[in-house]
């Protein structure tokens, strides 16, 4: 972080790997806190700096550098601990999966040493500080122009209060934060996408609801956790959503004895590739197959 502070042209990362091997609300908090205040993090109790062995100083309290960024990774297992909804909000969940593909470029791509021979080649030039710079723009720090809004804030906007009337019914739904987060991602996704065009060298198209997709699989349904009884109507009416179904038909999951809900087959073989969201569809589904087998479900398993 004071490298950071004294090198605000780069961006730093810090890397906190298994980070969930004790309670991130505990030793993070401190740090948690003052992203969202822009209070400094206190660092030590001592009044003056403290020298180190490389001839820095360490003050007693320091503020967050805007071009620091925090990665974590999480396992999930009977040693770690799971991450309460203050952990969640501040975060993109990003759940990594090994499909069959990828086990079978791995065993045809190792070498006589056991590894694999494939390599991570290096950014071009200026993508750090490009990254920076839109990074620095999407959150309006001052000096650096505001990104704009996409041509379809209304439909976000509507996506959002559709699964927020689902959310409240069982107590899983986002307040001001994820839905200012959202709307941050979908203007970083369209300058993107309008830089490319402009580039011409343009891959895909600015699509909302690939956008939204996203979204709702990493700030929406991370949350997500609980026993059958409380959270199969829900996981069925988001299900609904996300196949396009209008907000009064993803409702009917929750009257009583709903057939919506016994009806309603989550089989993840079929593709879900027509639906209108469909990577939260497939996590969806196998989130109501895990709760009917288990009787309870969360989303990180």
């Amino acid at each position: 972080m004071l490298r950071a502070k004294d090198d605000r042209e780069h961006p730093y990362f810090i890397i906190l790997d298994e980070m969930n091997l004790s309670h991130v609300e505990r030793y993070f908090s401190d740090f948690l806190s003052a992203m969202e205040s822009g209070e400094p993090v206190p660092v030590h109790a001592e009044g003056d700096p403290l020298p180190t062995s490389s001839g820095d100083e360490v003050p007693s309290q320091i503020k967050i550098p805007p071009n620091v960024f925090v990665i974590g990774t999480v396992n999930v297992d009977e040693t770690t601990y799971m991450f309460s909804p203050k952990v969640l909000d501040r975060a993109n969940v990003i759940e990594f999966r090994v499909e069959n593909e990828d086990l079978e470029s791995y065993f045809d791509n190792r070498n006589g040493s056991g590894t694999g021979s494939q390599s991570i080649p290096a950014a071009p030039e200026g993508v750090a500080e490009e990254f920076l710079k839109l990074s620095l723009s999407a959150r309006g720090i001052e000096g650096h122009e505001p990104l704009e809004d996409p041509p379809d804030r209304e439909e976000i906007r509507n996506t959002l209060l559709c699964f927020f009337e689902i959310l409240k019914k069982s107590g899983f739904e986002f307040a001001y934060r994820t839905a200012d987060e959202v709307l941050r991602y979908a203007r970083v996704s369209y300058a993107l996408t309008k830089n490319e065009e402009e580039d011409g060298d343009a891959e895909n198209e600015w699509d909302v609801e690939a956008v939204l997709d996203h979204q709702i699989l990493q700030k929406l349904l991370p949350k997500l956790h609980g026993s059958r009884r409380r959270i199969e109507p829900t996981l069925v009416a988001l299900a609904k959503l996300c196949e396009g179904k209008d907000l009064t038909e993803a409702q009917k999951a929750f009257e009583n004895n709903s057939s919506a809900v016994v009806d309603y087959t989550a089989n993840i073989e079929e593709s879900d590739e027509d639906q209108r969201f469909p990577k939260s569809l497939r996590k969806l589904k196998e989130m109501i197959q895990t709760v009917r087998r288990d009787q309870f479900v969360s989303f990180i398993q």
